[in-house]
């Protein structure tokens, strides 16, 4: 099995976990998440027939480009601290002190552009989720948050 395959399995049973959990909500709030869900979880579908499918059983893989192993490690490194973030601060917090960091970090983005869109994403996440669709994002244990039991 290689890695992209392996990945698009990976993201495929997490469509189908938020799918499956979808149907834990209400009528009314279940709409949005299981359209979307769903229509995710076929193109994910589709993808990964498409990568099983054109894969050649008999040749060898090559290896992977020099510092591969680093840049992922690195990915992984971000991608645990949003989940830190997240669980300690909650939800508008995390994405933009996430946001900040990362494109701030590296060059990618001058302070002050990070700022802006780490504050712009927050924003639309705050007045989509909470003002229109009068949704509770989660606060971060920080804020009165709680984890979900095991």
């Amino acid at each position: 099995m290689n890695g992209r395959f392996a990945f698009n399995l990976l993201v495929l049973a997490a469509v189908a976990y938020f799918v499956w959990t979808a149907f834990g909500y209400e009528v009314a709030a279940r709409r949005i998440p299981l359209l979307i869900g769903a229509l995710v979880l076929v193109l994910q579908l589709w993808v990964t027939a498409r990568d099983f499918l054109a894969r050649k059983p008999d040749a060898e893989e090559e290896p992977p480009p020099p510092g591969e192993a680093l840049r992922v490690a690195i990915f992984c490194g971000w991608m645990l601290l949003y989940f830190g973030l997240f669980v300690s601060l909650g939800t508008l917090a995390a994405t933009f002190l996430f946001l900040l960091a990362f494109l701030a970090s590296g060059r990618r983005l001058a302070w002050w552009g990070a700022l802006g869109l780490g504050g712009a994403v927050s924003g639309v996440i705050w007045l989509v989720f909470v003002y229109l669709m009068r949704f509770e994002l989660y606060p971060g244990l920080a804020f009165g948050g709680t984890l979900p039991a095991f």
